[in-house]
């Protein structure tokens, strides 16, 4: 193996949630924020017009890891 040899990356999965209570782009940042502290998620969108998360991690990320991250942001997640 080479010094530069790549790492196998996992298969990642996008996640889309419905959140309430997120009403401008300080909500957003602070969703984004708690998601991102979840080891395995690599990229977190979030759209406080559209009211929805969008969350995209490794497959062994679960919805009840998101959720609650997001609960404990201060939003509840619309099922």
């Amino acid at each position: 193996m080479g010094l530069f040899s790549k790492k196998k990356e996992e298969p990642l999965v996008e996640k889309t949630f419905s959140v309430k209570g997120m009403m401008c782009s300080h909500c957003e940042m602070n969703v984004k924020s708690k998601l991102m502290d979840i080891p395995g998620v690599k990229e977190v969108s979030a759209s406080s017009v559209l009211g929805k998360v969008c969350v995209e991690a490794v497959a062994d990320v679960s919805d009840e890891m998101i959720k609650d991250a997001i609960t404990a942001a201060g939003y509840t997640v619309v099922d």
